[in-house]
């Protein structure tokens, strides 16, 4: 939500790339005219699911196969826009002691979230 409303405040538009590992906040640089890594001054830029998560992600109501590690070079799976319009997906996250979360956000950008045991 926090990357919803700063695409909407400065007018820029962000993207999210997914692994098995993690997860990685990307920009759209205008001046290259493709997506680049966020520096290391913004509060969201990366981070990991920690090693007992099992992450799965749904694209459009599609199950996806994460990759094994963050790619090297920046490749989006969902686009968070100014307009506040999201690409459709869901994230769930599961754990040995039966732990779970799970995140979805709709295209008009409505997100909600929920975990439980």
């Amino acid at each position: 939500s926090y990357l919803q409303a700063e695409a909407r405040f400065t007018t820029r538009a962000f993207a999210l790339t997914f692994a098995a590992d993690g997860w990685e906040v990307l920009e759209f640089a205008e001046g290259e005219r493709n997506w680049a890594r966020r520096g290391d001054g913004h509060l969201y830029t990366a981070g990991g699911w920690g090693d007992v998560a099992e992450p799965r992600l749904e694209i459009e109501g599609r199950e996806v196969v994460l990759r094994t590690a963050l790619p090297l070079l920046p490749e989006p799976d969902v686009f968070l826009l100014p307009t506040g319009a999201a690409t459709p997906f869901t994230l769930s996250l599961s754990d040995d002691l039966g732990r779970s979360a799970r995140c979805e956000i709709a295209v008009e950008g409505e997100l909600t979230c929920r975990h439980g045991r």
